[in-house]
């Protein structure tokens, strides 16, 4: 059992009844886990909702050859494990603390009658669901593009909070290698990278912390004019005989 308090900020169970938040705080564990524990792992049977309510979380696949690939930054309010839940297989990634933190587990069962046999939940799985896959869209598109800038740039847009002014603000930057992992570049590659986007005005300390970033995108020329302004006369329509 958890705190009520504990349960009430986490975004994925705002707007329930007193009553429903009790019944999940009363199911949940909490747990401390520190830097670079291993908090889930890849083919485990486990299959528990689990919370991040303090730190941060990276989860992170292993290719046939052994190799690591990050997949996600896990930050404070958001969940994994959602498909060990809905289908009871085993975990399909690893997940690991960046540093020190403290996760609620909450039990299958619990978890199952909240996305099932409840409307709000059954509506934010969706979401989240459909929210992850746009996201591995995403990512799939900046690896195969091979360009070392976006793929850096997608991970620390991945990182941030969007700010009313259209940057990303990242809290807790990882580490060097880290984000090497998670952009399957080689850690060079990634110190080179950021060191150019800080020379280019992209990327800015602040003055908040050594681990805090300001990353200012630059937004798209609002000028510009559609190449063919009117059709040329001389090209008759196709539906025109």
């Amino acid at each position: 059992m958890i705190p009520l308090d504990y349960v009430r900020p986490i975004p994925f169970f705002q707007g329930l009844d007193d009553l429903t938040l009790q019944k999940i705080a009363h199911s949940m564990i909490a747990k401390s886990v520190r830097k670079l524990d291993l908090v889930v792992q890849q083919g485990d049977v486990s299959s528990d909702l689990i919370f991040l309510l303090r730190g941060q979380l990276q989860v992170i696949d292993t290719t046939a050859d052994g190799k690591e690939v990050g997949i996600a930054i896990v930050k404070e309010g958001d969940f994994l494990g959602e498909l060990s839940v809905i289908d009871g297989k085993p975990r399909s990634a690893s997940v690991v603390a960046l540093v020190p933190s403290v996760v609620a587990i909450l039990p299958r069962p619990m978890a199952i009658e909240y996305f099932f046999h409840h409307p709000i939940g059954s509506e934010r799985i969706i979401r989240h669901l459909a929210g992850k896959l746009r996201g591995s869209s995403a990512r799939h598109t900046q690896v195969v593009s091979g360009k070392a800038q976006e793929r850096v740039l997608h991970v620390l847009k991945s990182l941030g909070e969007p700010q009313p002014d259209g940057s990303f603000k990242i809290a807790q930057l990882p580490t060097q290698n880290q984000m090497a992992v998670m952009a399957n570049l080689a850690r060079e590659t990634v110190a080179r990278t950021l060191a150019q986007l800080k020379k280019n005005g992209v990327l800015a300390d602040t003055s908040q912390g050594p681990r805090q970033l300001v990353i200012r995108l630059r937004r798209p020329p609002t000028n510009l004019k559609p190449r063919i302004e009117s059709p040329d006369p001389s090209v008759k329509d196709l539906d025109q005989p």
